[in-house]
């Protein structure tokens, strides 16, 4: 009767259900549909049951509102449009880093770590659902896995032995947590950015409730940033500190009334290059600069490296510590990132991917010093590629 009122004509069946040709009598919602000749076949079949279990005619709408709960799993499996929970589903593995030997691979998805041989195999989760843990990098010879995770309360450094991938164990206790994970080339020490106001904080500091909420001082150009920042009514303090993982010692190196960023240590760990925009008002430039300063005394002397109009970003010491490449771009914004690489002692940069005229998304050294292998956007796509930095020229694409 639905369907009749619906469709204006009496719902036949598929005369020939083994043909590829649909028949008059079909349903004309169903020939909409384009759901083939498999409908056809199971109309006719449940008519006939039914009749059978009920020796009397089954009407079409009946056989029409069972077909349409017996087909509502099927039809799951046909091709359709995507929707906003099947976005939310979707994982990708992110943070992939391989073992020193070859033989494992960590990733990170679903806020977990993630351990799977490099072969191929049977992939298992080495971190609890009960925290989140991020940030997955091996240790230098391949006989632990060290990740941040936040199961103690605050974002720590933790440590999970490789052989058992058993229980990790908690390097780190520092008040206010850790942002990142980089090592000294010995593993005895991690580098830091951390907020003044957050290393010298005390636990006994509270907030009455009946304090009442006072408006904003800005005295600065950059008054407003996004991502939770809000506001800034206070200048950036953001410095260097060296955390002793054995003793617990932290140890600032940079001071003052800039902030740095983006540490990275020289082979030897003597030394800590970064990036700062040490301006009469840095709110007022895009530019930053490549700044060098001892690992090991408390607020050492600097070294300026850079002095030009461009942004920095990423530096890292070559193997040898001879060199730093790093990324630069015109602007903060819109500027294309491009790959230079200069002498660790400072003097003229070389500029290694002008003729690519691609953004660079990022790099490393090769473990010779040989190339600087990159990865960069192209069409939708990020191919790899690398450098020879004797040859100067840019290689073929690796994938």
């Amino acid at each position: 009767i639905l369907y009749s009122a619906v469709f204006g004509e009496p719902a036949g069946h598929c005369a020939n259900p083994a043909s590829n040709d649909w028949s008059p009598s079909v349903p004309p919602c169903f020939r909409r549909l384009r759901l083939g000749r498999l409908w056809c076949a199971c109309f006719d079949m449940l008519r006939i049951r039914m009749a059978t279990m009920m020796r009397t005619p089954v009407k079409p709408l009946t056989y029409l509102a069972l077909m349409a709960l017996l087909g509502a799993t099927a039809y799951a499996d046909e091709p359709r449009l995507l929707t906003i929970d099947d976005y939310g589903a979707m994982e990708a593995p992110r943070s992939v880093t391989v073992s020193p030997d070859g033989r494992f691979v960590a990733y990170l998805a679903r806020d977990q770590v993630h351990v799977v041989p490099y072969g191929g195999g049977e992939s298992r989760a080495v971190t609890s659902t009960a925290s989140s843990a991020w940030s997955p990098r091996w240790a230098s010879n391949g006989d632990a896995l060290y990740f941040l995770s936040d199961r103690s309360g605050e974002t720590q450094v933790w440590k999970l032995p490789v052989d058992t991938f058993g229980e990790a164990a908690q390097l780190t206790t520092l008040e206010g947590g850790v942002s990142s994970i980089e090592f000294s080339p010995d593993e005895t020490r991690i580098v830091l950015t951390m907020d003044d106001r957050e290393a010298t904080a005390s636990n006994d500091e509270t907030v009455e409730d009946t304090e009442l909420e006072q408006p904003f001082v800005v005295d600065r150009l950059g008054f407003k940033a996004d991502r939770g920042a809000g506001y800034l009514t206070e200048r950036p303090s953001d410095h260097i500190y060296v955390l002793d993982i054995d003793s617990g010692e932290l140890t600032q190196v940079t001071s003052g009334e800039f902030s740095e960023e983006e540490p990275a240590w020289s082979p030897d760990g003597e030394s800590i290059v970064f990036v700062s925009t040490r301006e009469d008002e840095p709110d007022a430039v895009y530019k930053s600069d490549l700044w060098l300063v001892s690992a090991t005394a408390a607020d050492g002397e600097l070294v300026r490296l850079t002095d030009d109009d461009l942004v920095k970003s990423s530096p890292q010491f070559s193997p040898d510590g001879k060199s730093i490449a790093y990324l630069f771009a015109i602007d903060g914004v819109y500027g294309q990132n491009e790959l230079a690489i200069m002498p660790a002692a400072g003097g003229e940069a070389r500029l290694l991917t002008r003729s690519l005229d691609r953004w660079i998304r990022s790099f490393r050294f090769s473990k010779d010093g040989r190339h600087i292998i990159f990865s960069y956007e192209d069409d939708g796509a990020v191919p790899v590629s690398y450098t020879h930095l004797r040859a100067h020229e840019t290689g073929r694409h690796i994938s």
